[in-house]
C-alpha cells in the first residue's frame, strides 16, 4: 500500500496512492510466478495478433479504519470490523470478468512472491468472533444491532466520486457488517473533497492504497505506520513502534532487517488501522512476438530495452 510518490485519486481504487515507498536499492528481481486457478477469459484474451500477459502487480489496496474517529477509537471495536470484512468476497467483487484470482494478503510491505514475504495477519474473517468481540467491548446484541449505553454501532464509509466500483465495494462491506450488528451508512462525498477528508481525517473507513517502487520497504514504513506521522491515514501506531521503524536502517544484516520488518508489521497490524485487501494483477496487451516487455515485477521498474525485440520469424 506504500509506494511511488503521487497524487492521492479517490474512488478508483486501483488508482488510489495515500501512502508512499521512496525508492532503494532493488536486490531482486521477481521470483517464480505463482499457479493460478483457470477462470473465463478476460476481454481482449485471444484477439488475433496481441498477446495478454499477466503478472503480480506492484501495489496493495487496504480500507483504512480511523483510529482518531470516536465510532472506532476503541481497538476491540476496530478487530471485530476486521473480523467481520470478508476480503476474499471483496476481491471477487473487484476483479469480477477478470482472468484473476489471489488469496487476500498477509502483508502490506511485502508481496507474495517475495522471499521475505510472511502472513502477518492478526485475525481472520470469523463473524462468530466478531459477535464474541463486540460482546467483550460491552456491544450488546439489541434486535440485531450491537449498542453499547444504548447508542448503537454505527460508522461510515466514505467514498468519493461516482465510480461504480467503489459503490459496489461500500455495499458489500456495508452488507458484511450488518450480519454483525454493526451499521455501515455508506458517506458518499464528491472527488474534490478528497484531500479535505484526508488532511483532516473526517471519516471512519476508506478505501486506499498505493504501489510499491522497490523490495525493501524500510524507507517508507514510518511515513505511513509512525503514530505521529501525517502520512499515516489511519493513525494507529505506538511509541514504541515507532522509535524500532527508526532503528531499521541502521540493520546492515537484509535477514535480519525482513525479520524486523515482518515481526514490526504484525504489532502494527494488531492495531487494526490499515486491513490488506489485495494486490491485483499487472495485465499488458501486447503485439504477439514482441519479446523481453511485460510485468515483471519489480524487474519492470528499470526495463532493459537491450532485451525487447520481435521474435524471428514474426514478419517485423
Amino acid at each position: 500500500m506504500v509506494g511511488r510518490q503521487a497524487a492521492a485519486r479517490p474512488g478508483r481504487v486501483p488508482a488510489d496512492r495515500t501512502l508512499d515507498r521512496r525508492p532503494r536499492r532493488p536486490r531482486r528481481r521477481c521470483g517464480p510466478r505463482r499457479r493460478r486457478q483457470r477462470r473465463p477469459p478476460q476481454p481482449g484474451r485471444g484477439a488475433p495478433g496481441l498477446d495478454v500477459r499477466t503478472g503480480p502487480r506492484l501495489s496493495t489496496s487496504v480500507l483504512v479504519f480511523n483510529a482518531t474517529s470516536p465510532a472506532l477509537s476503541d481497538v476491540a471495536v476496530r478487530k471485530a470490523l476486521w473480523q467481520g470484512i470478508d476480503r476474499a468476497q471483496l476481491a471477487t467483487v473487484r476483479f469480477n470478468g477478470l482472468d484473476h484470482v489471489e488469496t487476500p494478503p498477509g502483508s502490506a510491505l511485502y508481496h507474495p512472491f517475495q522471499p521475505e514475504y510472511q502472513d502477518n495477519m492478526p485475525v481472520r474473517f470469523d463473524a462468530a468472533a466478531a459477535a464474541q468481540t463486540l460482546e467483550g467491548a460491552g456491544y450488546t446484541d439489541e434486535n440485531g444491532t450491537r449498542a453499547k449505553d444504548g447508542k448503537p454501532l454505527s460508522i461510515r464509509f466514505t467514498i468519493h466520486g461516482d465510480d461504480p466500483m467503489s459503490t459496489a465495494l461500500a455495499q458489500t462491506v456495508q452488507n458484511q457488517l450488518t450480519k454483525i450488528g454493526v451499521e455501515a451508512q455508506i458517506d458518499a462525498r464528491p472527488q474534490s473533497a478528497f484531500g479535505q477528508t484526508m488532511s483532516s481525517r473526517d471519516f471512519d473507513v476508506l478505501l486506499a492504497g498505493g504501489g510499491s517502487d522497490s523490495p525493501d520497504p524500510t524507507s517508507a514504513m514510518c511515513q505511513t505506520m509512525c503514530s505521529t506521522s501525517p502520512g499515516n491515514a489511519s493513525g494507529a501506531g505506538t511509541p514504541e513502534l515507532d522509535e524500532r521503524i527508526a532503528r531499521l536502517g541502521a540493520q546492515a544484516d537484509d535477514d535480519a532487517r525482513a525479520a524486523e520488518i515482518n515481526a514490526i508489521e504484525k504489532e502494527w497490524l494488531g492495531q487494526y488501522g490499515q486491513l490488506p485487501l489485495w494486490h491485483g494483477p499487472d495485465v499488458y496487451a501486447i503485439r504477439t512476438g514482441l519479446s523481453g516487455l511485460g510485468p515483471a515485477a519489480f524487474a519492470s521498474l528499470t526495463t532493459d530495452w537491450e532485451d525487447v525485440g520481435w521474435e524471428p520469424g514474426t514478419g517485423h
